[in-house]
């Protein structure tokens, strides 16, 4: 009786590269697949509305669309502030989980939505003059696969006696620039609803339209924020007319950090100010290496201003912008960022003509990380600075990628 003999060849190298990026693409697949389920399960989202009157508690709607077939297991509150209390249906959750929130529907097939009512009470006294966050996050499954999804949102007390709820993408569409929130903020004074002006900005212009056509900013004495495109405001910024420009950058120089960089830069382009005075500084931002002999280096910025005006002017202090907004933790966003120099400097500063003032701002690993974190191809980081007479600079754009490369080789010299 015969025995068959079975031949094993050897794997070579080739076979083996083979199998291995086989492998490797099925990998990525499955991860792509599972990055996408992840993403694509659930949309979750706050019914925006407004309350008309403040009686110490108010109501609003979570919705949830599924995209797949899954099972709604739980809420948690985030980013929740003290001021209010949250809760479903009596239950509170501050940082546990509510096991059971009281969704219209439970298990959803794709394409099927179901609602949650959440109820808030609050003091009807020392009302927020600036919008608070909140934030939830659902926790679900479908089969063995368990994720969460995240529905932000912020509540406004308006100074006319109404409670705004807004779903942060609403929120982020108003024609509202909100003003950073200072400590201890402003009182609250009432206004009459009809003697705000209204918005005239088309509803489907994002934040990336056409400043030189459309953009106007409006400030009401009282409001936490400059209104876009409205008439018959107490100020007008025209970006056409060179004296409203002067005016507005005069009156509103600590509120020049709260704009858009795109408005920063449109005020200063359209400042004419060839036509007063030979006016002008120069403003450079660069990254400055500090290389100890024990190894232990650092990364700061620098910033260069020197006054070209040939009169004595003051400066104020710099602050820093960045572009596309960073977004700090999940639903909060911020653009502006107000670093302090490691010279004693006191602001405003006097400069005279061709006086140069350096200065330095620690960038430390937190901060660093941050800057990581938000650092594309595209994004950058800009500093912005101005006089006690209403003039207005920028420096150059610093690529945020150029900064970790610059950071990560200045680390390592030793």
């Amino acid at each position: 009786m015969g025995i068959n003999k079975i031949q094993c060849k050897p794997i070579n190298s080739k076979n083996m590269k083979h199998i291995y990026f086989t492998t490797l693409l099925l990998l990525l697949t499955i991860i792509g697949f599972a990055q996408e389920r992840d993403h694509n399960l659930i949309r979750a989202r706050i019914i925006s509305k407004e309350e008309m009157t403040i009686t110490g508690s108010f109501s609003f709607t979570l919705e949830v669309l599924a995209y797949d077939t899954c099972t709604l297991d739980s809420i948690r509150i985030v980013n929740d502030g003290t001021f209010l209390n949250i809760s479903f249906n009596g239950s509170l959750s501050k940082s546990q989980n509510i096991s059971q929130p009281s969704f219209s529907l439970k298990y959803l097939l794709p394409g099927q939505t179901s609602t949650c009512i959440i109820n808030i009470t609050h003091a009807t006294n020392n009302l927020l003059y600036y919008p608070e966050d909140m934030g939830f996050l659902i926790c679900l499954h479908e089969q063995n696969y368990n994720t969460k999804s995240y529905a932000g949102g912020k509540v406004y007390f308006t100074p006319y006696n109404s409670v705004e709820i807004w779903d942060k993408k609403d929120f982020s569409k108003l024609p509202r620039v909100w003003a950073s929130k200072k400590n201890p903020a402003p009182a609250r004074v009432f206004i009459h609803r009809d003697s705000i002006p209204v918005s005239t900005k088309p509803s489907n212009l994002e934040i990336q339209y056409d400043w030189q056509k459309y953009y106007q900013v409006k400030h009401v004495s009282g409001l936490p924020y400059l209104i876009q495109n409205a008439d018959n405001s107490t100020i007008t910024v025209n970006i056409g007319d060179n004296e409203q420009i002067r005016t507005f950058l005069i009156e509103f120089q600590k509120q020049l950090a709260e704009l858009p960089i795109e408005i920063l830069n449109t005020l200063q382009k359209n400042l004419d100010l060839e036509n007063e005075i030979k006016v002008g500084a120069n403003y450079y931002l660069t990254v400055i290496a500090a290389l100890s002999t024990m190894g232990n280096n650092g990364v700061m910025w620098g910033i260069t201003i020197t006054n070209l005006t040939k009169e004595i002017r003051y400066f104020n202090q710099p602050y820093f912008k960045v572009s596309p907004k960073f977004e700090l933790e999940p639903g909060l966003e911020h653009d502006t960022f107000m670093m302090f120099p490691i010279e004693k400097v006191t602001f405003p500063i006097r400069l005279e003509y061709g006086q140069v003032l350096s200065l330095t701002f620690e960038i430390n690993p937190n901060a660093f990380a941050m800057f990581e974190k938000n650092a594309t191809p595209d994004s950058f980081i800009q500093a912005f600075g101005g006089t006690t007479v209403g003039e207005i600079y920028s420096s150059n754009e610093y690529k945020l990628d150029k900064l970790v490369s610059d950071y990560k080789s200045i680390m390592k010299v030793r």
